[in-house]
């Protein structure tokens, strides 16, 4: 996965299966790096933004988890 991301694709999608994977493994704040780019990338990405929001939930950043 990391060596598909060294290409830096411009597909919000691949940075959303990224964070998630990363979220899977509960590697947060690799996480929280994709999926923040995946969002930057596509905005309307409502699963990456529900993806962003479950890694702050499960880092206990309840507040941030609400602000998206």
């Amino acid at each position: 996965m990391k060596t598909a991301l060294l290409f830096n694709p411009p597909e919000s999608r691949v940075w959303m299966e990224a964070g998630n994977l990363s979220l899977e493994l509960h590697v947060y704040e690799e996480a929280i790096e994709y999926l923040k780019k995946a969002i930057a990338l596509d905005p309307t990405n409502m699963e990456a933004i529900i993806s962003y929001s479950s890694v702050l939930t499960n880092l206990k950043l309840y507040k941030e988890s609400l602000e998206i």
